[in-house]
C-alpha cells in the first residue's frame, strides 16, 4: 500500500495524503469487522496477545507506529482514528511493540480504552501503572526488541507482580516451558489452578 518509510515521512511531508490513508484505514477496518460479526455472531476480535475477551467490549488493534513518533505526531495521526475505532465499538485494546511511555497523555485521550498491550522489557511497567492503572487493563508480556535481564518466566511474573498494586488489572502473558514453572507461576499469582 506505502512503503513504511515513505509513509512516516508523509507525517511531516504530506499530512492530508496521510490523513486520507488513515480515513480509509480506519473506514476498512470498521466495515470489515462488522461484516465479520454478522457472519459469526460472537466473535471476539482479540489478535495480540490471543487472549479471550468478550465481544461485546470491543476490538483489540495493534497500533505499534507509536513506540516510533512523537506525543505530538501520534496526537493528531493516531488518537483520531483510534478514538473513531473505539466509540465505533464500544472499546479498544491497544497493542503496541517498543517503549509506548511517551504516549501516556494520548492514550487517556482514548475514550474506552479498556485494554493496553506491551512489553514490560521495553516499555516500563512501573510508569504504566502509576498513569494507567485502575482505569485500564494492563496485558504485559516481556518484549523481545532488548536485553532480557530477568532470567526466566517465573522471574518475570514475579518482577511483573511486585511493581503492581493490589487492585491494579492486570493480565500477565507468560511463557512457562516446563511444569514446574507453570506451578511457580501459579503461587506466585495466589491461584491454586488445576494441573
Amino acid at each position: 500500500m506505502w512503503n513504511y518509510g515513505d509513509f512516516l515521512y508523509a507525517l511531516y511531508d504530506d499530512p492530508p495524503a496521510a490523513h486520507r490513508l488513515l480515513r480509509m484505514v480506519t473506514d476498512v477496518i470498521i466495515e470489515t469487522v462488522e461484516e465479520l460479526k454478522r457472519a459469526f455472531p460472537g466473535l471476539v476480535c482479540m489478535h495480540c496477545p490471543l487472549i479471550w475477551m468478550p465481544s461485546d467490549v470491543g476490538i483489540s488493534i495493534s497500533d505499534d507506529v507509536m513506540a516510533v513518533i512523537s506525543p505530538r505526531t501520534y496526537a493528531e495521526f493516531g488518537v483520531p482514528y483510534n478514538r473513531a475505532i473505539a466509540e465505533h465499538f464500544g472499546g479498544i485494546s491497544i497493542h503496541s511493540c517498543g517503549d509506548i511511555s511517551h504516549q501516556i497523555d494520548n492514550l487517556r485521550q482514548i475514550p474506552g480504552l479498556y485494554a493496553l498491550n506491551y512489553g514490560t522489557s521495553e516499555t516500563p511497567h512501573q510508569a504504566m501503572v502509576e498513569a494507567l492503572g485502575g482505569r485500564v487493563l494492563l496485558v504485559v508480556h516481556q518484549g523481545l526488541n532488548k536485553v532480557i535481564e530477568l532470567d526466566s518466566p517465573v522471574a518475570f511474573v514475579r518482577d511483573t507482580l511486585t511493581q503492581t498494586p493490589t487492585g491494579v488489572p492486570l493480565f500477565v502473558v507468560a511463557n512457562a516451558a516446563s511444569p514446574p514453572e507453570w506451578t511457580a507461576i501459579r503461587t506466585l499469582a495466589g491461584r491454586a489452578l488445576p494441573t
